[in-house]
């Protein structure tokens, strides 16, 4: 994909959904939610990374957090709160988009630690803060809403989960290797 030097990075267009409310500064509260296409992403300093969306009469709305937005359209009542679907704030207005074709060809789970569950996911584009060997993925979560996870918190697996599956006690590694 490309790294960005300024806040803002050009995603695929894709369709999506985005909580009406958010086009009127949260006021009123309705459940609706409106067929939009996204274009962008824009990664802040201590923020969530949030969507950049185009509406259907032609109007940008960028600051989109993803709890607010669905990549298929709602049918579900199962909506995770902001905590469950981002793991941690950005840490730089520099990072790198990429896409691995090995994580898409493959189905995937999302452990959310405050719901402390798994969810079937599908791996999206990677966010890379390279200035802080920081990244994580964004996948699409099987109801519809889209997730932040590193992936010490994804299992890439074609089959399915245990109930009681745990993963393996790795740890991050923080050796630098030079010659």
């Amino acid at each position: 994909m490309n790294s960005s030097y300024s806040v803002h990075a050009p995603l695929e267009s894709a369709t999506v959904w985005v909580k009406e409310d958010l086009f009127y500064n949260l006021e009123p509260t309705t459940d609706r939610w409106v067929k939009c296409k996204v274009f962008g992403l824009a990664c802040v300093t201590g923020i969530v990374p949030t969507f950049e969306i185009l509406t259907p009469e032609g109007y940008v709305f960028s600051d989109v957090p993803p709890h607010m937005i669905r990549w298929s359209e709602p049918n579900t009542d199962i909506q995770h709160s902001l905590e469950n679907l981002v793991y941690n704030n950005c840490l730089s207005e520099q990072f790198a988009l990429s896409l691995f074709p090995e994580l898409k060809a493959r189905a995937a789970h999302v452990f959310l630690r405050g719901a402390q569950q798994y969810i079937g996911a599908q791996y999206w584009f990677s966010v890379d803060f390279y200035n802080h060997n920081n990244w994580f993925h964004a996948m699409k979560l099987d109801n519809g809403q889209i997730a932040f996870a590193p992936s010490h918190k994804i299992v890439f697996n074609n089959g399915p989960l245990s109930d009681t599956h745990v993963f393996p006690a790795y740890k991050k590694l923080r050796h630098e290797f030079k010659v």
